[in-house]
C-alpha cells in the first residue's frame, strides 16, 4: 500500500514538473489564452484621454472609463479577476503613454504586488 502511494506521488510530481518545464509564459496557459482573447477585441476601440491617468475607451457599443491610479475600469472586470480588462489593454497601445505606466500594473498582476 505504501509503495503504491509512493509510486502515485512520484508519477504525479514528475508529470507536473514536466508540464511546468514546458510552459512558455508566466501565467497559466488558460489565463494566457484569456488575455489573448481580450487583446483581440482591442483593435476596434478608440481612446480619449480625460486626464494623465484617466481615459475614456469607446468600443463602438459602450464607453468605459479607466483609472490607472486606482487600477479600475467602469466595466468592473479589472476589479473582479485582477487581470487587465480589454479596455485597459487598449490604453497600453496608447502612443503617448509612458512605458513605466504601461508595464507596472501588468507585472504586479503577474508577480503579485509588494
Amino acid at each position: 500500500m505504501v509503495e503504491f502511494i509512493r509510486d502515485l506521488l512520484q508519477r504525479w510530481f514528475y508529470n507536473r514538473w514536466t508540464n511546468a518545464r514546458e510552459m512558455y509564459t508566466y501565467l497559466a496557459i488558460f489565463l494566457d489564452e484569456h488575455i489573448k482573447d481580450r487583446k483581440e477585441t482591442t483593435h476596434r476601440c478608440e481612446i480619449h484621454p480625460i486626464h494623465f491617468n484617466t481615459f475614456k475607451v469607446d468600443d463602438k457599443w459602450k464607453e468605459k472609463t479607466i483609472d490607472l491610479d486606482e487600477r479600475s475600469c467602469s466595466c468592473r472586470q479589472w476589479d473582479l479577476d485582477e487581470l487587465s480588462c480589454s479596455h485597459a489593454m487598449v490604453i497600453a497601445r496608447f502612443p503617448f503613454m509612458p512605458l513605466h505606466r504601461q508595464t507596472i500594473p501588468i507585472v504586479e498582476n503577474i508577480m503579485g504586488a509588494p
